[in-house]
């Protein structure tokens, strides 16, 4: 499995706490979401944010990506491991051209399933974005249907009154 940094993703930091990192989701959700981007397929976006949200936010997960960020992004040529939440300047330039592997079995797991995971959530989300938009359809349909019998009704009063008027002159 490919090594994702999802702190990038998610544009914050490694040292982000908890709140912070709940945070930057429900950003990064709201401005990838689909009704932000008509016409285009933020889909895999989305689940990518959603994956990443899975992962940081259960502790020991985070631990691990925490160790393997630290192993994929340390200075190249050093021996020892700098912080986590110090980025280079060459780590900038490695994240974006890395495609390093996981190593750590466990992580590598947990990774495919909050991929699965995230794949799921955007199913159903579609799923019940359908559906919803099924019955504000028909709710909608069935309100214009009672407004305008309301307004035929409105005008057919109107019309018998002034006929009325006119019969009585």
């Amino acid at each position: 499995m490919e090594f994702i940094d999802y702190y990038e993703l998610l544009e914050i930091t490694p040292a982000a706490t908890a709140e912070e990192m709940g945070t930057a989701f429900k950003r990064q959700a709201i401005k990838w979401h689909p009704d932000k981007n008509p016409g285009t397929d933020t889909t895999e976006r989305m689940q990518r944010i959603n994956e990443a949200r899975l992962i940081l936010a259960d502790p020991e997960a985070r631990k691990r990506y925490d160790a393997a960020f630290a192993h994929h992004f340390r200075e190249p040529g050093t021996t020892g491991e700098h912080r986590a939440d110090e980025p280079t300047p060459q780590d900038q330039a490695q994240r974006t051209t890395s495609r390093a592997k996981v190593v750590d079995e466990d992580l590598a797991r947990w990774m495919e399933n909050a991929r699965r995971q995230s794949v799921d959530l955007a199913r159903q989300t579609i799923k019940d974005f359908t559906g919803m938009s099924k019955v504000a359809v028909k709710e909608g349909a069935k309100t214009f249907g009672q407004y305008i019998a309301a307004y035929a009704v409105s005008g057919l009063l109107v019309t018998f009154f002034f006929a009325m008027m006119r019969g009585c002159s």
